[in-house]
């Protein structure tokens, strides 16, 4: 309970399976995998026993990874940590076996924070540095609704092709904002540079509709279209 504000602001999103994966995992690298890893610089032979048991907690890792209950929490910023903190030191401080409904405030505030835009009367426009090429957020007061203008990539990134900009700067940046879902995504045109992120949008985030703009379709359009329908998320021009 005393990470989850560190775990929200790294990671935007925290995972409720976590707490019962530690029961196993916690137990087996510091009762087990750790000291053998120590014991191993002086019995080299054991490194074949501490090879399987790591090859088996990796195993473990990958399978527990398709059974997450991940729930999506913006940015906090440092009064909503301190305000978290002062409660949880009140809570452990009075909890005794006659008070345990003082657990109740830290969920009640976790709902809290996971509603927090719902309580943002401001309309907010973020022009996002994606480098060469255009991606802007607005989002509307009271969280009813957020829209995306352009989804940039970019060829190659320090000559590194498999940098995806989409993934490592915009959906995060969404993320951290407590975004859990676009309702639109309008692209002025059909250069990569402005467009070419959608894929990778559009599998990893949830978004309702997609706008094009009223010229000609280019390949990456056409191809895009053709992700938009086999997903079933509305397209038209605009």
């Amino acid at each position: 309970m005393g990470s989850l504000p560190l775990v929200i602001n790294n990671y935007f999103s925290l995972n409720f399976i976590t707490p019962f994966l530690n029961v196993i995992f916690v137990p087996l690298v510091s009762i087990i995998i750790f000291p053998l890893a120590i014991i191993t610089f002086i019995f080299k032979p054991l490194d074949r026993l501490l090879f399987t048991l790591t090859n088996l907690m990796e195993k473990m890792s990958t399978t527990a990874s398709f059974f997450s209950l991940n729930l999506p929490f913006g940015h906090l910023n440092m009064i909503w940590i301190i305000i978290y903190f002062v409660l949880l030191f009140y809570v452990f401080k009075k909890v005794s076996k006659y008070q345990y409904h003082l657990i109740s405030i830290i969920i009640l505030l976790l709902v809290f924070f996971y509603h927090l835009n719902f309580f943002n009367p401001n309309l907010k426009i973020d022009v996002i540095n994606v480098g060469q090429g255009d991606t802007i957020l607005i989002s509307l007061p009271y969280n009813k609704g957020n829209i995306l203008i352009d989804c940039a990539n970019v060829i190659s990134y320090n000559g590194n092709n498999d940098y995806d900009l989409c993934e490592s700067i915009i959906i995060p940046y969404l993320k951290a904002n407590g975004i859990k879902k676009l309702d639109y995504v309008i692209l002025t045109h059909g250069d990569y540079d402005h467009m070419g992120g959608m894929t990778t949008l559009i599998q990893k985030f949830k978004v309702e509709i997609v706008l094009f703009n009223n010229g000609d379709y280019n390949t990456l359009e056409k191809d895009l279209i053709k992700l938009l329908n086999k997903q079933k998320i509305y397209n038209q021009k605009h």
